[in-house]
């Protein structure tokens, strides 16, 4: 589960049972975002409190909040996260950041030995 929303989604946002949203956001901390220090619990607090899920009226589903539905200011933030896979995305990253750090070392293991030393 993450943030992103489009109109053009292709199943309809519906409420979704705590028991879902919880499953879906410890995937992404066990993953993606594991990267933040927090639990569930507390990330579903932020993504409602912030505006990007809201709860029904007894407090035991959650829905995604359509796009253009968001606050204005999270619009130009949601825009680009739409139909992101966040766990490839992830993995992409991270791999692409070891290459780069392995080639660093290569370059500083293969340097000429400084004068003196």
């Amino acid at each position: 589960m993450h943030p992103a929303h489009a109109d053009e989604t292709p199943t309809p946002l519906r409420p979704l049972a705590m028991r879902v949203v919880y499953q879906a956001l410890k995937a992404q901390l066990a993953g993606p975002a594991a990267f933040l220090d927090t639990d569930h619990v507390e990330l579903r607090r932020w993504l409602v409190d912030m505006g990007w899920l809201q709860r029904d009226g007894f407090g035991r589903a959650r829905q995604r909040v359509p796009l253009k539905n968001l606050p204005a200011g999270l619009q130009p933030l949601a825009r680009p996260l739409t139909g992101l896979d966040t766990a490839a995305w992830t993995r992409g990253r991270r791999v692409a950041l070891a290459q780069a750090r392995a080639a660093r070392r290569v370059a500083w293991e293969g340097r000429p030995p400084e004068a003196g030393t």
